[in-house]
């Protein structure tokens, strides 16, 4: 039911989703996260603020992770659907970026906030997993785009080194600089590669968390 309602919308653009993770306290740790989704009569209340979260200053709808019981700790989280309506839901401040700005970075704080308890995503306690699965998936793709920039810091040293001219001629025929380019496109290989494989395992459904 959740897949039907929120997946068409999204594909057609119709709505836009973020996945909130981080916490002002809780980065890379993500098992230390410290906002509570308590059941109370047949609802979900949930409290804590989450940072630095893709799409949220233009979210429709976010899946939060949450620990609805604490005491288990990583085995405690779950994860719950909330809409941009739901009552005591609030977008923060909108984070500046240096660049990549086409992806808009902001804050979501939750005080109270009230959901129907059909909007926890598969079960309790499921959470950390789920996290974990979107995580290994989000940072191929977050790979793709280092390759893709050292890529273009590559062609631009090629092109600088053929334009430069040093005791009279360009510095690309010097050994030093062929030996750094050569590097560079070397490591660059490596790491596209690299990605392709991760990217390729997932598309088979199968782990890529070493690689």
């Amino acid at each position: 039911a959740q897949k039907e309602k929120y997946i068409p919308k999204v594909i057609k653009g119709e709505i836009i989703g973020a996945w909130a993770l981080t916490e002002p306290e809780a980065g890379s740790d993500a098992a230390s996260i410290t906002t509570t989704a308590v059941k109370k009569n047949g609802n979900y209340i949930v409290n804590g603020t989450k940072i630095f979260i893709s799409n949220a200053p233009i979210a429709d709808v976010v899946i939060v992770m949450a620990k609805t019981n604490p005491e288990k700790g990583a085995r405690g989280i779950s994860a719950i659907i909330v809409e941009k309506d739901a009552p005591g839901f609030n977008k923060g401040i909108t984070l500046d970026k240096m660049g990549f700005r086409g992806l808009q970075v902001g804050e979501l704080i939750f005080e109270n906030c009230t959901v129907s308890e059909e909007n926890l995503l598969g079960k309790e306690g499921l959470g950390f997993l789920q996290a974990m699965k979107v995580l290994e998936q989000g940072r191929v793709a977050v790979a793709g785009v280092g390759v893709a920039i050292a890529q273009a810091c590559l062609e631009e040293s090629v092109t600088r080194s053929n334009k430069r001219i040093q005791f009279g001629k360009p510095i690309s025929n010097f050994q030093l600089i062929q030996q750094k380019l050569a590097d560079m496109k070397a490591r660059i290989d490596a790491s596209r590669l690299l990605t392709y494989k991760a990217a390729c395992l997932i598309s088979n459904k199968k782990p890529c968390a070493v690689e």
